[in-house]
């Protein structure tokens, strides 16, 4: 395999979508992981709520409006 499926995060850790890891061709092992993606998948998300990423883990909350 020569990529991986990672969850991306919009600038306030809110999870927005997948995106793909490309494997590094200089250093094995290593994933090429785009900026604001993490490697965990986040959590089944109910209606009315919105997967937020804190730098650790995956929390649901209620999504608030600017």
């Amino acid at each position: 395999m020569t990529h991986e499926t990672v969850y991306q995060t919009d600038n306030l850790g809110i999870f927005i979508g997948t995106a793909i890891a490309d494997r590094s061709p200089l250093e094995p092992g290593v994933l090429l992981i785009p900026r604001g993606c993490v490697e965990i998948a986040p959590p089944a998300i109910p209606e009315g709520k919105v997967a937020h990423w804190d730098g650790e883990k995956w929390s649901l909350i209620i999504p608030t409006t600017a």
